[in-house]
């Protein structure tokens, strides 16, 4: 009944700092078209006004209001339509989120703390929203939903670790930590006690729709709903978690008509007009394999990669574009507007094999596990994966499978799954020593940032509560020179502009563009070198 912490080799990721970090195993797919989510009746609570919620979560589908946790209609928590983190009590908006939650490719952390009446919303350690509104709803004994709230606006996506701690309002370093190397937020085993209705999800046992809703630290069980177990495209098990991140499609890449990418694995798209949508990883190295199987070929089904979805995808369809190579439905092969004899046709439930070897520059496509041969050779440059149409007034749908369960054909020797364990190592693990973004309020005064990791080389601010300038200053020009990119304003002197590069910052004056006092900016910060990538360098030019 207790979920081991059990690891396949691939899911052992060595995470800087010199050790193996707490891994998660599995995570659970919540598909809103299937109307997922789990169940329970609480019982008397340890305390109905002192509880914590905690979940890794990595969304689907975008501006649409999807909840995490429900205990009715009008006491919810997650995501509104404009993809702020929000909590309604009693149909009281109790708190909301300034930012905004829109990265389908990553995993975040959420954490709800009620305490009494005070509530905290924490998303990857950071506090984003806190309320004070008399909460006695949720954790009390009533039915809970976990992805949904009375079985209304069902939550897209998928859901990792997920704790509910009755009894005991915890922050968010009880579940994780900061990773000193790479400076991102990364899962920590919870070691404490859950109180009456506490429970821990960690979907370890996909023997049946029963068991995939078991508590792990109790008796505490939950009723699934929409959840799938069966083997092939609905299986709802992943491997995909906060630990291991896999490939899916890319809620924000996509083009033509509106694709409908149901937990970013699944994909329908518009009938009459060209659609596609790239995968939310791009490769340039290494040998990867993927499968896409269509649940419908009506039109033309094109699966295959591209360096980005322009030129002309967006009117044609991927095979007619330069940036994509693809395999079609009707047994083409496509690219640059031109389909030639490739391979054999296949229809729906035919699972569609991709092989990308970029060392050698190649990519084979395969019918279920036959190979139709090498399509495409001398490929070079960063590619992603994608599935799109060629309209004919009429859909294509399909799931894809980068590795998050298991594929239908054992891949060919030597070819990998799209996950962050089989990318390359990156040379520069914690990019805020090289670059990064402080917000920060105008004092109308001489005023300081110190809270970079370098000493900066160049430093782009702009207000967010006025539509004034762009103020660019580098250290090779030197300080108080200040250049507009959004005007054609030759370089100024401003004396009161940035003054002074610091080790670990800068200093602004009083020059209103700058630092009115009460306005609001970001400031964005380079440091220049090989390392980085990154060099500043002013000439003059000669009119040749």
């Amino acid at each position: 009944r207790h979920g081991a912490d059990l690891m396949s080799a691939t899911h052992q990721v060595l995470l800087a700092g010199g050790g193996l970090g707490y891994q998660i195993p599995y995570s659970l797919r919540f598909r809103a078209s299937n109307s997922a989510y789990l169940s329970r009746t609480f019982g008397s609570p340890t305390s109905s006004s002192i509880w914590t919620f905690s979940a890794w979560v990595k969304r689907g589908l975008l501006a649409s209001t999807r909840y995490l946790l429900g205990a009715s209609t009008t006491t919810n928590f997650g995501f509104n339509s404009s993809d702020q983190l929000t909590l309604t009590i009693n149909g009281v908006t109790a708190c909301t989120s300034t930012a905004v939650f829109r990265d389908p490719s990553a995993w975040m952390h959420v954490v709800y703390q009620q305490n009494g009446s005070a509530q905290t919303i924490y998303v990857n350690g950071s506090s984003v929203a806190t309320g004070t509104t008399a909460a006695a709803v949720f954790n009390t004994a009533i039915a809970h939903q976990i992805g949904a709230a009375n079985t209304t606006n069902y939550f897209d996506g998928h859901m990792a670790e997920v704790n509910f701690i009755d009894g005991q309002a915890l922050t968010p370093s009880s579940f994780g930590q900061t990773d000193s190397a790479t400076g991102v937020w990364v899962p920590k085993k919870y070691s404490g006690t859950y109180g009456t209705n506490g429970f821990y999800l960690d979907f370890s046992d996909a023997t049946s729709t029963t068991t995939i809703g078991y508590d792990a630290a109790g008796s505490n069980d939950f009723t699934t709903s929409g959840i799938s177990v069966t083997s092939g495209v609905t299986f709802d098990q992943m491997l995909d978690t906060p630990t291991l991140n896999y490939a899916t499609f890319n809620q924000i890449d996509q083009v033509g008509g509106t694709n409908t990418l149901t937990a970013s694995l699944d994909i329908t798209t518009s009938a009459s007009v060209i659609s596609a949508a790239l995968g939310t990883f791009f490769v340039s190295s290494g040998k990867w394999y993927f499968e896409f199987t269509p649940s419908s070929v009506a039109g033309q089904c094109q699966i295959g990669i591209a360096t980005h979805p322009v030129g002309t995808i967006s009117t044609n369809g991927p095979g007619q574009s330069a940036n994509a190579y693809v395999y079609a439905s009707s047994g083409q092969k496509g690219n640059n507007n031109s389909f030639v004899a490739y391979g054999s046709s296949f229809a729906a439930n035919d699972v569609i094999g991709v092989a990308l070897d970029l060392d050698a520059g190649t990519i084979v496509f395969y019918k279920n596990n036959v190979s139709q041969g090498t399509a495409y050779s001398s490929l070079t440059g960063a590619f992603s994966l994608i599935a799109g149409d060629a309209g004919n007034a009429t859909t294509m749908a399909g799931s894809l499978n980068c590795g998050q369960r298991a594929f239908a054909y054992t891949p060919p020797s030597g070819f990998k799954a799209l996950n962050t364990a089989n990318l390359p190592t990156p040379s520069i693990k914690k990019g805020s020593l090289y670059m990064d973004a402080t917000l920060r309020t105008g004092t109308g005064a001489t005023a300081s940032v110190s809270s970079l990791g370098f000493q900066p080389d160049l430093v782009w601010i702009k207000s967010r509560s006025a539509a004034t300038d762009h103020g660019i200053y580098d250290a090779v020009r030197g300080v108080q020179k200040q250049l507009e990119s959004n005007t054609t304003t030759d370089e100024t002197t401003e004396a009161t502009g940035l003054t002074a590069f610091s080790s670990n910052g800068y200093t602004v004056g009083a020059l209103a563009q700058l630092n009115t006092n009460a306005a609001t900016y970001v400031d964005w910060a380079w440091r220049e070198g090989a390392t980085p990538g990154f060099d500043i360098v002013t000439y003059t030019g000669t009119g040749a």
